[in-house]
């Protein structure tokens, strides 16, 4: 490794993970590093991931000069990964660099995931009348005349929101939901792979050693909605100390445009903001239109992740 970021790059280059782009100069103007390979990167094929900083092209340079150096380092990549019957392919790339995110629409590529993040601020941008750590009654539970002059009746669909501390009984309450969301996200017009036991897995892990927080929302005795928050972040920016990450969540179908979302997401903000956070980050399919509707309304894509699959038939070629 060397002792500055080009001679790093170097030493990566020698190494064979990537492509540099010099001028005739022989400045550095752009270069584009993958790890791999990948095993099952969408699809039961071996993958290349390149991550959110590993393509840059020279900022400064006219648009025409930008998109020509990462065609080219797109086709060289591609070319030299493919030769090794890799044929799936993921670049993160910052949102705002167009210049870069034409290119790779136009080489074949499609956004797959956005990465988004909201300021804290004090005024919440969420729904009026939002009560931090209160009971709140559902829409899905107000046509009832009568019988919601009950007491038994009222604390039955009243709705209460909390963090779900540790333990085994706790753990398997909230099962249920997150095999909902895995089937959700495996369902048209997703199309997520999820590998229930290792997803499972993972989870117990992060819930056991405290690196995930559940927090879920109650109606009476039943869990309907879940949300997860994890500091573990995937790339430079949500991995920032004064950032906290959405890792899940998932409402029952039947209690979906009540805005238990909007609730969910409404109190971890404000504890975010009372544990000292400026930001919260979320990551989401943008093939789960459900997803994608709800967070865009409240956070702002800084990153997408591109993917393209290249057709095995061709491979002969290579």
């Amino acid at each position: 490794m060397g002792n500055t970021f080009e001679e790093t790059l170097e030493w990566l280059l020698i190494e064979d993970h990537g492509v540099m782009a010099k001028s005739k100069e022989g400045e550095m103007v752009g270069y584009l590093f993958f790890a791999s390979p990948i095993e099952n990167l969408y699809g039961l094929c071996e993958g290349a991931y390149a991550p959110l900083g590993g393509t840059w092209v020279k900022p400064d340079l006219p648009a025409k000069d930008r998109k020509r150096i990462m065609t080219n380092l797109l086709s060289y990549q591609l070319d030299k990964l493919s030769q090794s019957d890799i044929t799936s392919f993921a670049i993160d790339s910052f949102s705002k660099d167009t210049d870069i995110n034409d290119t790779l629409t136009l080489s074949g590529f499609g956004i797959c995931k956005a990465c988004s993040i909201l300021e804290i601020n004090e005024k919440s941008p969420f729904t009026a009348g939002v009560i931090y750590n209160a009971d709140i009654t559902s829409a899905a539970d107000s046509t009832s005349t009568a019988d919601n002059s009950d007491n038994t009746r009222a604390k039955k669909n009243s709705i209460t929101i909390y963090e779900l501390l540790y333990s085994e009984e706790n753990k398997e309450k909230i099962s249920t939901l997150r095999e909902e969301l895995a089937i959700h996200l495996l369902k048209s017009p997703c199309f997520r792979s999820v590998d229930m036991a290792a997803y499972s897995k993972q989870f117990n892990e992060d819930y056991e050693d405290k690196t995930k927080r559940v927090f879920i929302a109650k109606q009476g005795e039943e869990i309907i909605a879940m949300l997860s928050l994890t500091k573990a972040g995937e790339n430079h920016v949500s991995c920032a100390e004064d950032v906290i990450n959405i890792a899940d969540m998932f409402v029952k179908e039947e209690f979906r445009g009540t805005k238990i979302a909007q609730k969910l997401v409404a109190y971890v903000y404000n504890l975010a903001k009372e544990e000292g956070n400026n930001f919260l980050a979320v990551e989401y399919e943008t093939t789960n239109l459900i997803a994608q509707n709800f967070w865009s309304k409240y956070f702002t894509p800084y990153a997408f992740t591109f993917a393209r699959r290249i057709d095995e038939r061709v491979m002969k070629w290579h």
